[in-house]
């Protein structure tokens, strides 16, 4: 992500909390190049049980 070579992110959100700080994380620490004046795309959210599938695709410069 922070090299920008992701085509498509996808998040999965479902109902469990994790407060242990050693738990794995998503991402490194990093720069990332979506800011809040380069948001991503929302292409699709798709309900699977009590989960929620968000699909995500990133903007290129050329797309704002």
């Amino acid at each position: 992500m922070s090299a920008g070579l992701a085509d498509e992110l996808q998040i999965a959100i479902g109902p469990t909390l994790v407060g242990d700080p050693e738990a794995p994380r998503f991402t490194n620490p990093a720069t990332f190049p979506s800011r809040s004046t380069r948001r991503m795309h929302l292409l699709d959210v798709t309900q699977i049980g009590d989960v929620a599938l968000l699909r995500y695709q990133p903007l290129k410069e050329t797309d704002r």
